[in-house]
């Protein structure tokens, strides 16, 4: 993804705040500067830092603040901005450790959910969104109800009894083990089962008590911190509307 550091200015420098990089990419990340004149010409430039990571603690929150505090202060749209892409990263960031290499299972890099790869690759066909189900040549698989003589033969990722099976959607890293996996409609109304198939439902996970996130992960002190994190970033991205 692209984030804009700094808007088209005559001044010919500047300084950015960075996300940290992502895992799969060893924390490496690019840095483009574009160039241009007053008849329409321009060059750009490639540059890569390593960024590592940060752990969401009380101190990271106190950081953003004074940062934040500082760009208001000054009346900068652009730096509020910059501070708010280097947050995210870290605020949205996942334990992307995956049991087999997405690469393998023809899928894209873990993102978004804690470690499970991405969806299927270009030209390659499974489970939707996020999974660590192998994708496959459409071609080469089964539907429900046909012969099978592995997982890796079936659309579904299950093979039982030398027949694809549907199987059920599963939890974001299987509710961390500190959770019950359960479904709901689009309406929000709790079912009793959700298959892959259906677009109309989906898997979440109903925490125990003292755990938060989607997968149930996040202890009460990390869960606070970054909804005053995530709170800090919406109040200064509207301060920020205020001085254009």
């Amino acid at each position: 993804d692209q984030l804009f550091l700094n808007a088209l200015s005559s001044v010919p420098y500047t300084s950015a705040f960075l996300g940290q990089g992502l895992s799969n990419l060893k924390n490496l990340v690019s840095c483009v500067v574009t160039v241009s004149d007053i008849f329409s010409g321009e060059t750009s430039k490639i540059a890569q830092a390593t960024v590592n990571p940060v752990a969401i603690s009380s101190s990271l929150v106190t950081q953003a603040n004074n940062a934040f505090s500082l760009a208001i202060l000054s009346q900068s749209p652009d730096a509020v901005i910059q501070i708010v892409n280097s947050v995210v990263t870290s605020a949205n960031t996942v334990d992307c450790t995956v049991p087999v290499s997405c690469a393998i299972l023809n899928r894209q890099q873990c993102l978004n959910t804690a470690r499970t790869c991405g969806s299927c690759l270009s030209g390659f066909i499974g489970i939707e969104g996020d999974s660590n189900i192998a994708c496959g040549f459409q071609r080469y698989l089964n539907s429900t109800g046909e012969d099978c003589a592995s997982n890796a033969n079936c659309a579904t990722g299950i093979c039982s009894s030398g027949i694809c099976k549907v199987s059920a959607k599963t939890c974001p890293n299987s509710c961390s083990g500190k959770g019950t996996c359960n479904f709901k409609d689009d309406s929000g109304s709790f079912v009793a089962a959700c298959n892959i198939s259906n677009p109309f439902c989906k898997a979440y996970c109903s925490c125990q008590s003292g755990s938060f996130g989607r997968d149930c992960s996040l202890s009460i002190a990390t869960f606070q911190q970054l909804t005053t994190l995530r709170s800090s970033m919406c109040a200064n991205l509207y301060r920020s509307t205020l001085f254009q």
